[in-house]
């Protein structure tokens, strides 16, 4: 057993995926249709050099989702209510999207819509994120980012009272924070550090804010690669943007210039904007590909060798 393999309670081994098996697989080489064990071409952006592996071995940490998130149940695991309540309904709704015929009238299953929406939200990517944006975050525009919860919001159960984690670049690290001196200490110039329970929580509710306020505000559409081009993924697969800067909280998707990319097979990517009715330039392959590299944190993933090693190079410009 190789010493990057997770175990749960029981012993067993487990892998929490954060990019999904059942996604990874639609960008597959196509020569290796036939093969017992189809590959996909990976590269870590620290070795920039991209190699075969199974779509089973790659989008996945250790106990990742080994907690209760904003489950009622407390006891519960967030990976047995993604596999079987987000996941579970959008593999064949993913399927049977992308086997709908170029030309013909398409509209996004909402079991696609909800799995969208966590595959945005639960990324290891996005923790990395969640703390860049609260530390930046200044008081004032609480007020700026602040929206109503969606109606669905009320189903995710409140956290108990627990200690939080702060840390400052001179007096340490604080373990031992209520909710309410999180702000105040901020302020002092100490920075949340987000434990495995934050995360959780703040994916569920994030999750719920994509799917009930910012998707349905956007207008998509279906990208298709010519012959001969590729689309590519990397472990933040859904990414959005205003005006070329990619790492923008949630809300900016309420910007007027804001655009979301989500390529969804090798042959197929959802492109959004809230340019409503208005007509836009052609996106290629190559700028939905430059995109996500751009995105990407730790590798990125595409049916050729070639398109990879491409997309690699992209992400330098």
């Amino acid at each position: 057993m190789d010493e990057a393999t997770a175990y749960n309670h029981d012993g067993m081994a487990t892998r929490d995926h954060y990019v999904s098996r059942f996604f990874l697989s639609n960008f597959t080489d196509p020569s290796s249709a036939f093969h017992s064990q189809p590959w996909i071409w990976v590269t870590d952006l620290s070795a920039g050099n991209p190699r075969k592996r199974a779509p089973k071995n790659i989008g996945w940490a250790r106990d990742l989702f080994a907690g209760p998130g904003g489950l009622a149940d407390r006891e519960r695991r967030l990976e047995e209510y993604i596999a079987g309540q987000i996941e579970g309904p959008a593999a064949p709704a993913l399927r049977s999207f992308c086997d709908i015929a170029i030309g013909q009238p398409k509209e996004i299953p909402p079991e696609l819509c909800r799995y969208m929406s966590w595959l945005a939200a639960r990324s290891i990517t996005m923790k990395t994120l969640y703390e860049s944006w609260i530390a930046d975050l200044e008081p004032l525009e609480y007020t700026v980012f602040a929206e109503e919860p969606p109606d669905g919001l009320m189903s995710v159960a409140p956290a108990p009272e627990r200690a939080h984690t702060m840390e400052h670049p001179e007096a340490g690290v604080r373990t031992d924070v209520s909710a309410d001196e999180i702000e105040t200490l901020r302020l002092q110039g100490w920075r949340w550090l987000l434990t495995k329970q934050d995360f959780l929580e703040m994916v569920h509710i994030q999750a719920y804010y994509f799917q009930a306020r910012f998707f349905p505000r956007l207008v998509w559409r279906v990208l298709h690669a010519p012959e001969g081009t590729w689309f590519v993924t990397c472990d933040r697969p859904v990414a959005w943007g205003v005006d070329g800067s990619w790492e923008v909280p949630p809300s900016a998707l309420r910007h007027s210039r804001a655009e979301l990319i989500v390529p969804i097979s090798r042959s197929r990517a959802l492109y959004a904007t809230n340019r409503s009715g208005a007509l836009i330039e052609p996106v290629s392959p190559r700028r939905v590909n430059r995109v996500m590299a751009t995105v990407a944190h730790h590798w990125i993933a595409g049916p050729q060798r070639r398109v990879v090693a491409e997309s690699f190079r992209d992400r330098a410009t």
